[in-house]
């Protein structure tokens, strides 16, 4: 059934087991309590389909279309594969990027949201692969960060693609879809991962928007992945020591042996000192005592800055860990 344009077809209790539906238009098919269990689904298009009940263990919906399909009471298992991101993100992000990034790192043409038996270019293909999932994963660091700042400028509020923000609010739509269907299964892995998709989409919607929600996405993106890493969370303190500790000795810190750590152009660098201020740092962010030390000037406002910073992190950190013992 490869390529084959089934819109609006009832395929209730039908048993698909192993079937190849690479490309297909199944646009608003019925598929209630069908068996699709290890079904080849890449590409297709689901598009409204009723999948409510249906045995997706095993299946492949690689960049298959999931926009407004009714998943209750689905079955999968930790083999079924949604790929790392959804078509819709794959093309929202590419609309959003300009002539320059796009040259650089030359994406994959396939952008249209179209399925049926005029697109030939899957035929004879017993298992999809997705172009966008291996260009994501080849691309090198560099070229990331080529087409992410790309997306930050043509994503500037008003200039949007009405496309683009279309699609990101259908992959919103998505992704919150697989998330409760991840939830309803003895899946955590893959509910953790669409969470984190979905909120990322949150946060692209709000740069697009112009709205200050973006700011408190970026800090969750940043400081604890949207409450599923732990990882962040001590990365983000690590941080926050380095730089208040780089900070203190422009204002100045009075050690316990009354020794003022500050930097001086002609001064050599003292290895005491450093790990002093390291010190200092480490303690400010986890208590609010400055265990003998005394900052100077601006350096109370950095150390006050510090510990509600250390505050909040600890707090990030018992809910990542919350959240990771109970799913």
């Amino acid at each position: 059934m490869q390529h084959v344009d089934a819109a609006d077809a009832n395929f209730s209790g039908v048993t698909f087991h192993d079937a190849k539906l690479i490309d297909a238009n199944l646009r608003s098919a019925e598929f209630t309590n069908t068996e699709l269990h290890q079904a080849e689904c890449g590409r297709a298009n689901l598009e409204s389909a009723c999948l409510k009940g249906a045995d997706l263990r095993g299946t492949s919906l690689v960049d298959a279309d999931l926009y407004n399909a009714d998943l209750r009471d689905a079955e999968i298992d930790h083999e079924t594969d949604f790929g790392t991101k959804i078509f819709r993100e794959f093309v929202a992000d590419n609309e959003s990027e300009g002539k320059l990034a796009t040259k650089l790192t030359d994406p994959p043409q396939n952008t249209d949201l179209k399925r049926g038996s005029y697109n030939s270019d899957y035929v004879g293909e017993t298992k999809y692969t997705s172009n966008w999932n291996s260009f994501e994963e080849q691309l090198r660091r560099r070229h990331k960060f080529v087409r992410a700042i790309s997306r930050l400028i043509h994503r500037i509020p008003g200039q949007s693609s009405r496309k683009s923000t279309n699609l990101l609010e259908e992959s919103e739509e998505i992704y919150s879809n697989i998330k409760q269907l991840c939830r309803s299964n003895p899946v955590p892995q893959k509910q953790r991962h669409f969470n984190i998709r979905e909120k990322e989409i949150k946060r692209k919607r709000a740069y697009c928007a112009g709205s200050l929600s973006w700011c408190r996405w970026s800090s969750l993106r940043w400081s604890m992945l949207y409450g599923e890493s732990a990882k962040h969370v001590i990365v983000s303190a690590l941080v926050t020591i380095l730089v208040c500790a780089i900070l203190y000795p422009i204002f100045g810190v009075q050690t316990t042996d009354d020794r003022t750590v500050e930097y001086s152009i002609s001064g050599t660098v003292s290895v005491t000192d450093t790990l002093d201020i390291l010190f200092f740092s480490l303690r400010r962010l986890i208590s609010t005592s400055n265990g003998g030390y005394v900052p100077i000037g601006a350096s109370e406002w950095i150390a006050l800055i510090q510990t509600t910073i250390g505050a909040l992190l600890v707090a990030m950190l018992v809910f990542t860990l919350g959240r990771r013992a109970t799913t």
